[in-house]
């Protein structure tokens, strides 16, 4: 499909490949790659498609946000790297992008019992 978007993004969106976007974001259909082309289309019809779209994903897949973002700067290499817009600490979680936390592994002691195995009774 991003080859079909990618030749088509340079015109005008046609009613066609409007209402198979449509079929494809509804039935759960789109890939990061998919989605990453589709923002790239610069012509005024398009953005209907683009709004419905990025919205649709947002609320279904918020996840996607980091491979769309990933993919989009590999196409485009020339531009300055992205940096996510990260809510402040205290804010709940935003629906733009979730964070990111590394995982620290915390060391078993007597008063700590994770990750240790259970002992059957």
């Amino acid at each position: 499909m991003w080859l079909i978007l990618k030749s088509e993004a340079n015109g005008p969106l046609r009613a066609e490949l409007a209402s198979e976007l449509v079929r494809r974001v509804d039935t759960d259909l789109l890939t990061a790659p998919d989605v990453a082309v589709l923002i790239d289309a610069a012509d005024p019809t398009w953005l209907p498609i683009q709004l419905r779209i990025v919205d649709t994903l947002t609320a279904a897949h918020l996840e996607m946000g980091p491979s769309v973002a990933s993919v989009w700067r590999q196409a485009h290499p020339d531009h300055p790297d992205t940096e996510p817009d990260w809510p402040p600490p205290s804010h709940p979680r935003s629906p733009r992008l979730p964070r990111r936390r590394r995982r620290i592994p915390i060391p078993p002691s007597p008063s700590n019992r994770i990750g240790r195995p259970r002992r059957p009774h």
